[in-house]
């Protein structure tokens, strides 16, 4: 699953968050920013991750809903 943010600015910094948890790069999570394209991907998606997740710049924010189907976790 992939998000997607475009800003006016190639230099910007974007937070990205599931609720109000900070995500950051791990195998779990990949962050790419090139120019002011931001993407926020999830690998090996189940419904755990669903949730509201959310793009920030400057206290502003950007937000969607991730439902997953039909996915269960395994623990």
């Amino acid at each position: 699953m992939t998000f997607e943010c475009e800003l006016s600015l190639d230099d910007a910094t974007v937070d990205w968050y599931k609720g109000d948890r900070v995500i950051k790069n791990s195998d779990k999570y990949e962050i790419v920013a090139r120019g002011p394209v931001h993407r926020l991907t999830i690998n090996d998606v189940d419904s755990k991750d669903a949730g509201e997740y959310s793009a920030v710049f400057r206290n502003k924010s950007t937000k969607a809903n991730l439902t997953v189907e039909g996915i269960t976790s395994i623990s």
